[in-house]
Protein backbone atom coordinates (compact mmCIF):
# COMPACT_ATOMS: atom_id res chain seq x y z
CA UNK A 1 0.00 0.00 0.00
CA UNK A 2 1.31 2.77 -1.14
CA UNK A 3 1.67 6.32 1.27
CA UNK A 4 -1.09 8.06 -1.10
CA UNK A 5 -3.57 5.13 -0.92
CA UNK A 6 -2.68 5.41 3.17
CA UNK A 7 -3.70 9.26 2.42
CA UNK A 8 -7.11 8.82 0.43
CA UNK A 9 -8.19 6.14 2.97
CA UNK A 10 -7.56 8.72 5.59
CA UNK A 11 -9.38 11.58 4.15
CA UNK A 12 -12.15 8.76 3.29
CA UNK A 13 -12.71 8.09 6.91
CA UNK A 14 -12.64 11.70 8.05
CA UNK A 15 -15.62 12.44 5.33
CA UNK A 16 -17.39 9.48 6.59
CA UNK A 17 -16.89 10.68 10.39
CA UNK A 18 -15.56 7.44 11.29
CA UNK A 19 -12.07 9.19 12.50
CA UNK A 20 -11.81 12.51 13.39
CA UNK A 21 -8.53 14.87 13.36
CA UNK A 22 -7.83 15.17 17.23
CA UNK A 23 -4.63 17.30 16.72
CA UNK A 24 -3.47 19.30 14.07
CA UNK A 25 -0.23 19.78 14.94
CA UNK A 26 0.85 15.83 15.40
CA UNK A 27 -1.83 14.61 13.33
CA UNK A 28 -3.01 12.52 15.43
CA UNK A 29 -6.33 10.73 14.47
CA UNK A 30 -8.73 9.16 16.88
CA UNK A 31 -12.08 6.72 16.16
CA UNK A 32 -15.31 8.75 16.61
CA UNK A 33 -16.91 7.55 20.13
CA UNK A 34 -19.86 7.75 18.37
CA UNK A 35 -19.22 4.73 16.63
CA UNK A 36 -16.77 2.43 18.46
CA UNK A 37 -15.36 2.56 21.95
CA UNK A 38 -13.63 -0.19 24.03
CA UNK A 39 -14.92 0.64 27.43
CA UNK A 40 -17.70 1.40 29.57
CA UNK A 41 -20.45 2.88 28.17
CA UNK A 42 -20.05 6.28 31.07
CA UNK A 43 -16.69 6.47 29.99
CA UNK A 44 -17.92 6.46 26.51
CA UNK A 45 -20.81 9.14 26.98
CA UNK A 46 -18.11 11.32 28.96
CA UNK A 47 -15.65 11.33 26.36
CA UNK A 48 -18.44 12.45 24.03
CA UNK A 49 -19.17 14.93 26.56
CA UNK A 50 -15.94 16.47 26.34
CA UNK A 51 -15.53 16.76 22.81
CA UNK A 52 -19.03 18.45 22.04
CA UNK A 53 -18.31 20.88 24.90
CA UNK A 54 -14.59 21.22 23.61
CA UNK A 55 -15.09 20.96 19.93
CA UNK A 56 -13.85 24.50 19.42
CA UNK A 57 -10.68 23.62 21.19
CA UNK A 58 -9.99 20.62 19.49
CA UNK A 59 -11.49 22.58 16.20
CA UNK A 60 -13.93 19.48 15.65
CA UNK A 61 -16.91 19.51 13.79
CA UNK A 62 -19.54 19.10 16.43
CA UNK A 63 -21.75 17.38 13.55
CA UNK A 64 -19.42 14.20 13.83
CA UNK A 65 -21.29 13.05 17.38
CA UNK A 66 -24.73 14.05 16.46
CA UNK A 67 -27.67 11.92 15.34
CA UNK A 68 -29.52 14.71 13.38
CA UNK A 69 -28.25 18.02 12.21
CA UNK A 70 -27.31 20.90 14.26
CA UNK A 71 -30.27 23.36 12.61
CA UNK A 72 -32.89 20.67 14.04
CA UNK A 73 -31.81 21.02 17.55
CA UNK A 74 -34.03 23.26 19.53
CA UNK A 75 -31.44 25.30 21.93
CA UNK A 76 -34.05 26.79 25.27
CA UNK A 77 -34.38 30.68 24.98
CA UNK A 78 -32.68 32.00 27.90
CA UNK A 79 -34.32 36.04 28.23
CA UNK A 80 -31.53 38.67 28.65
CA UNK A 81 -31.74 39.76 32.30
CA UNK A 82 -32.78 43.39 33.22
CA UNK A 83 -30.95 45.95 34.69
CA UNK A 84 -31.50 49.30 36.51
CA UNK A 85 -29.02 51.75 36.98
CA UNK A 86 -28.10 52.93 40.56
CA UNK A 87 -27.83 56.54 41.94
CA UNK A 88 -23.89 55.86 42.02
CA UNK A 89 -24.15 54.94 38.60
CA UNK A 90 -23.81 51.07 39.20
CA UNK A 91 -25.69 48.24 37.66
CA UNK A 92 -28.02 46.04 39.41
CA UNK A 93 -29.54 43.03 37.94
CA UNK A 94 -33.48 42.54 38.70
CA UNK A 95 -34.59 39.13 38.85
Amino acid sequence: MTQRTIINYIKLLVELRLIILYDNASFLYVVNPKYVYKGSEINRKRILDDLIKNHMKYNIDIQSFLDIPLSEIEFPIIPDPEFITLEDGSIEIID
